[in-house]
């Protein structure tokens, strides 16, 4: 499948989209769409994973755990912009300086490891995670979090998605 024939048409829906990328292009499909999720483009992979979960002879934590593994890929593009974009974007364009920076990277320290586990929230994760990187949060604790607090949502959501699928589908 072109990916770029994804979206010529206007009219196919989120629904159908999905359906081609779980068709054509299997779990690759679900790795990439799970590391576009957590990226700032607004897309939920739960829908696909939940698809994918029900689907005879699906292999449950090997799913589970592409899902976790593209989520955390993408959430590193956002720590790296937050980590790289500090200088540039942040001090240059709004009233930021060294103090209040210092402050957010004591505060993080302290309260970043819980909040780092919520990194799969929608619009308040991303935010998580590029105050992570703009405080040059440590990688090796970031990542373990990071990747902690998406496989628990994965299991949770895919699993609950995956439970009112099957139920749908047993009474069409």
């Amino acid at each position: 499948m072109n990916f770029c024939c994804l979206f010529e048409d206007d009219r196919m829906t989120l629904t159908e989209t999905l359906m081609a990328v779980f068709q054509d292009w299997g779990v690759f499909g679900l790795f990439f769409w799970s590391f576009v999720s957590a990226t700032i483009v607004p897309v939920g992979s739960e829908p696909l994973l939940s698809a994918m979960l029900v689907t005879p002879g699906a292999n449950f934590w090997w799913l589970i755990l592409v899902a976790t593994v593209g989520n955390l890929l993408g959430a590193y593009t956002t720590y790296w912009v937050g980590y790289e974009g500090t200088d540039h974007f942040l001090y240059k364009y709004f009233d930021v300086g060294e103090e209040r920076m210092e402050k957010a990277h004591r505060y993080f320290s302290k309260y970043g490891a819980w909040v780092l586990l919520f990194t799969w929230l929608p619009l308040f994760g991303d935010v998580f995670v590029l105050i992570a990187g703009m405080t040059r949060y440590d990688l090796i604790k970031f990542s373990v979090l990071t990747f902690i607090g998406k496989f628990i949502r994965y299991l949770l959501f895919g699993t609950t998605f995956a439970a009112i699928l099957t139920e749908f589908l047993r009474h069409i």
